[in-house]
């Protein structure tokens, strides 16, 4: 679903963890609310991932719109040879 969510409707991609307890969490990043919002109402980027998420019992439990205060995510280890 998150590829072609980020395909097809701008998004930046989707993380998603699991918890000790067993639980998951997961969320996506979008460059702005405005894509996020035409997104929305563009429909699912894909109806058969959709069924397949609603078959696996994911469930919504709240969503929450964040602004990004500080961002130090890196795709990569720090490598002390390269630096």
């Amino acid at each position: 679903m998150t590829e072609s969510i980020y395909r097809t409707r701008g998004s930046l991609g989707s993380r998603l963890h699991q918890a000790e307890d067993g639980t998951w969490v997961a969320y996506a990043q979008w460059p702005d609310e405005e894509t996020w919002r035409r997104a929305r109402e563009a429909g699912s980027a894909n109806p058969k991932a959709a069924e397949k998420m609603r078959e696996g019992s994911a469930a919504l439990i709240s969503e929450e719109h964040l602004q990004v205060a500080d961002d130090l995510f890196q795709a990569e280890p720090y490598d002390k040879e390269r630096a």
